[in-house]
């Protein structure tokens, strides 16, 4: 965390947190299809995983989709939905990071 904080001072530099390195992952190839896992993920095709700009746009559209429907509950009294569509939606995140993370990856494939 030590690389993290603004040099003198006792705050977090928000642009070392998207510094390459700093979170321990590595991102996959261009190409790859799901880091070249060879697995077809369940919700997005290949070819949307590896362009980055739409996967982008989806991830933060569903944010946006999240965020909003707390927002509403919150503004209309819905206290408890508020928190479970907040709940809901890092608990999903959470879990297809660590399925993404636990996948093995393919073999690579031989010339014939």
């Amino acid at each position: 965390m030590e690389e993290l904080h603004a040099r003198g001072h006792g705050r977090i530099d928000p642009a070392a947190l998207f510094r390459p390195g700093r979170t321990g992952q590595r991102p996959a190839p261009a190409g790859s299809g799901c880091g070249g896992r060879g697995r077809q993920e369940p919700l997005l095709t290949n070819e949307v995983v590896d362009n980055r700009l739409a996967f982008a746009a989806i991830e933060v559209g569903g944010t946006a989709v999240s965020i909003r429907a707390s927002y509403r509950f919150h503004r209309y009294g819905h206290h408890r939905l508020e928190r479970w569509t907040s709940i809901l939606h890092a608990s999903l995140a959470t879990s297809g990071a660590v399925r993404n993370d636990r996948r093995k990856t393919a073999p690579p494939s031989t010339p014939s």
